[in-house]
């Protein structure tokens, strides 16, 4: 089962993936050095070197097993809490947005016109540094006059959502929403 970037759930379901794919590769590849190995009769063959060369996108999978073992997404108290207010509004969970110098984990994200606006519960995410990173990225990509807004609160988070039911905006632009989404790990 496959959950889509953006989709409750999303982080669980790339750690099993990300972890079974990885340790297929590694066992394709220790299965061709034995078959080398016993066939031949010696470490020194043509098999060794493919083996060798298929540890690497099982060492490229193993760093996106990493990622997101260390990544946490939304816990499904929060999500009880948040779906009774998000009704028609863009909303998307378990997103991990990486920068040069930290990752910014955002439990919940709503775009709604020009406005954006975040969950986050991570202590470790510095609400106005994402909030720049945020719209930096946005500017970057053409998209000019965007709001962007990070909570650390999820009642304070909740209320917004129930002010942007009530203002009924203009629906978020899909380039911006594919832009988001290219961010998040």
């Amino acid at each position: 089962m496959y959950v889509r970037k953006g989709c409750y759930g999303y982080i669980n379901n790339r750690k099993i993936l990300t972890c079974l794919f990885t340790l297929a590769c590694f066992g394709v590849s220790l299965a061709l050095f034995l078959i080398g190995w016993h066939v031949i009769g010696t470490k020194k063959n043509l098999w060794t070197v493919i083996a060798v060369l298929g540890c690497l996108p099982g060492a490229k999978s193993a760093v996106n097993s990493i990622m997101f073992l260390k990544a946490k997404g939304c816990s499904s108290e929060t999500h009880e809490r948040i779906v009774p207010h998000v009704g028609a509004l863009c909303v998307y969970y378990d997103l991990q947005f990486t920068s040069y110098e930290r990752t910014y984990p955002v439990d919940s994200l709503v775009i709604e016109g020009k406005s954006i606006c975040g969950y986050t519960s991570s202590p470790k995410c510095s609400p106005d540094l994402c909030e720049k990173h945020l719209r930096t990225q946005l500017e970057q990509s053409g998209h000019k006059d965007y709001t962007v807004k990070i909570f650390t609160s999820l009642d304070k988070y909740i209320s917004r959502l129930d002010g942007m039911q009530k203002e009924g905006t203009a629906a978020a632009k899909e380039a911006v929403k594919e832009q988001l989404l290219a961010l998040a790990l």
